[in-house]
């Protein structure tokens, strides 16, 4: 059916192009999908895979901002346009994820984005907020709620064992 609907619209690939892993009878070919399955931090109920795979969906719509703010450290950009990126394109849009994640845990009374237990879009978030206070676009002291949940994230005994070994990387 994927063959035929693919020639139809004129797009033709051969499997070994597509990023595919099967998993028993089940052919997976998102990244994303895949992560949280091989992982199986999806959460207990299939609302809660959706919501953790929503809030992931949102983690990579912010991380295009943040990637114009890599490109540029990357390349050397100069002092003038790393202000504008900073103040034009990261302050909004870090701003407007900081509202969608607070009001999430706002709700959580397990401090939990989803659920109460660690899913994949907890370790995602915790190790972007690591990232963004590594860049110095989030301030612990300020964002106090974020900061908590951070914590709560990287301090599960496994994960907090691998952070300790793990090799620093700027992002």
């Amino acid at each position: 059916m994927l063959a035929v609907l693919l020639k139809f619209v004129g797009n033709y690939f051969i499997w070994q192009e597509w990023n595919l892993k099967t998993r028993d009878w089940m052919k997976i070919c998102q990244i994303e999908t895949k992560s949280a399955y091989w992982t199986r931090f999806v959460g207990k109920t299939t609302e809660e895979e959706l919501l953790a795979d929503s809030i992931v969906d949102t983690f990579k719509d912010f991380i295009e901002s943040f990637r114009k703010y890599v490109v540029a450290v990357l390349t050397g950009e100069g002092e003038d346009k790393m202000k504008e990126i900073r103040g034009n394109i990261m302050k909004p849009a870090v701003a407007t994820y900081f509202r969608y994640l607070n009001k999430i845990l706002e709700k959580s009374d397990s401090g939990f984005l989803v659920g109460s237990q660690l899913t994949w879009a907890d370790l995602v978030v915790a190790d972007n907020l690591t990232t963004l206070i590594n860049a110095e676009f989030m301030d612990v002291g300020k964002e106090k709620m974020l900061a908590e949940f951070r914590e709560k994230i990287i301090e599960t005994p496994k994960l907090k064992e691998w952070i300790e070994k793990r090799p620093v990387t700027r992002f």
